[in-house]
């Protein structure tokens, strides 16, 4: 959702009034929400809050009033319906769609909740503009105001909200590192001056963030990677005239088994690591990762490689990928993750095969067309084994194919 409001020069924001309530519930099941207080028995005759489906109902619901909008001028999030253009007249037809298919279906808004024709605004905690996106900046002036912590809790507190902005700080995890440390188990509270100036450092990243820019799908992507001895991390981006600009930063610590990998298949480790956590960006689309490691641009074609490095390059084929070699004091951006320290439990990096065969290409007949030619001919396919050749006389038993229609003889005696 914030990849396709960023970048947008025009919202209108509105709020469904007690969204639950429009929605009424079938007479043969009112019963079913009967409940028992002092004046007597009750049942709901609209959907009430609190039920385990009502979410889901009403979800359900309000995607199919806007079937034909959502993604094309619409984003829905429950009874927050999110109507943007790329520009006043463009919006305003929109909204205009919008609010008729409202009344269309006697859906209700509140009038105190609904908010027209802005330029930008506040959604889901990031403040979205035609400029991309940056962190709300309501909130950042309760994060500069925030007192020095005096306990783990607090710490924790202010980490997580902070963590909720880290797709905004490119440095997050070198910079909290003297923070994360006094969460270790058994680790008694210790502010020093390392923790301070992290502390310090971190209000002042939240306050004077960089805009990140939404997505161009008519942009190939670029991907940084870089690996140290002890953790993996990689930024992805886009070139738009001669610039390049941040879409998001990541990072991952190494296992004890990682840890031991030679830097080449360190350096490989972080282009699979990048190319799980990006797929649903990537997948389809042109790629060029930048790697201050060359090695790695001809181990692609390389013949022969280890059982691991085969197995990566294999699960590399799904991408249109080219592999670029970036010198070091270039690659400024990854290069930072070199110093990072070890900081409690670390989560492997996934490199199994994801959805492999999401772009192969297969041609699947029906399920009944050996079927059919069988009944029809009298000859079953000639790549079939012994066995399936058995299994497929066996099924055909119960059918008949006549004139070009398939009938089936049911356990009934009912013939479909």
């Amino acid at each position: 959702m914030l990849d396709t409001l960023a970048g947008k020069s025009s919202f209108s924001f509105l709020d469904g009034f007690s969204g639950y309530n429009q929605i009424r519930i079938a007479l043969e099941d009112q019963d079913k929400t009967t409940f028992t207080c002092p004046w007597g028995t009750y049942a709901y005759n609209v959907l009430p809050f609190g039920l385990c489906n009502a979410p889901a109902t009403f979800q359900r619901a309000v995607l199919a009033i806007f079937a034909n909008l959502v993604h094309d001028c619409i984003e829905v999030y429950m009874d927050d319906f999110l109507v943007y253009g790329n520009s006043f007249e463009h919006e305003l037809k929109n909204l205009e769609n919008v609010l008729k298919r409202c009344i269309e279906v006697n859906l209700s808004l509140s009038n105190e909740k609904c908010f027209m024709m802005l330029n930008e605004w506040i959604v889901l905690g990031h403040y979205i503009s035609s400029q991309g996106i940056k962190v709300n900046p309501s909130k950042i002036q309760i994060i500069v105001n925030l007192l020095i912590p005096t306990s783990q809790k607090e710490v924790r507190s202010f980490l997580g909200y902070a963590s909720y902005y880290r797709r905004s700080i490119e440095y997050f995890s070198k910079i909290a590192s003297p923070l994360f440390k006094l969460l270790a188990k058994d680790t008694p509270f210790n502010w020093n001056d390392n923790c301070q100036q992290a502390f310090e450092i971190l209000k002042g990243k939240l306050s004077t963030t960089p805009v990140l820019k939404g997505l161009n799908w008519n942009l190939p992507f670029h991907i940084f990677t870089d690996a140290s001895d002890t953790s993996v991390g990689a930024s992805l981006g886009q070139k738009e005239e001669s610039c390049h600009y941040a879409i998001y930063f990541i990072s991952n610590y190494l296992t004890p088994a990682e840890l031991n990998y030679i830097v080449t298949e360190k350096e490989m480790l972080a282009i699979i690591h990048v190319v799980n956590k990006f797929r649903h960006y990537i997948t389809g689309y042109e790629v060029f990762v930048h790697t201050d490691h060359s090695t790695i641009k001809h181990l692609m074609n390389k013949p022969v490689t280890s059982g691991r490095v085969t197995r990566w390059l294999l699960l590399l084929q799904e991408f249109n990928i080219t592999i670029l070699d970036r010198p070091g004091k270039e690659n400024q951006v990854v290069d930072f993750l070199s110093r990072l320290q070890n900081q409690g439990e670390v989560v492997p990096v996934e490199d199994s095969f994801l959805d492999e065969n999401l772009f192969a290409i297969s041609i699947v007949n029906p399920w009944y067309a050996d079927l059919a030619n069988y009944l029809s001919t009298g000859r079953t396919p000639p790549y079939f084994t012994p066995k399936e050749e058995k299994r497929l006389v066996k099924q055909s038993a119960r059918y008949s194919w006549v004139n070009g229609d398939l009938f089936y003889i049911g356990y009934d005696m009912i013939i479909r």
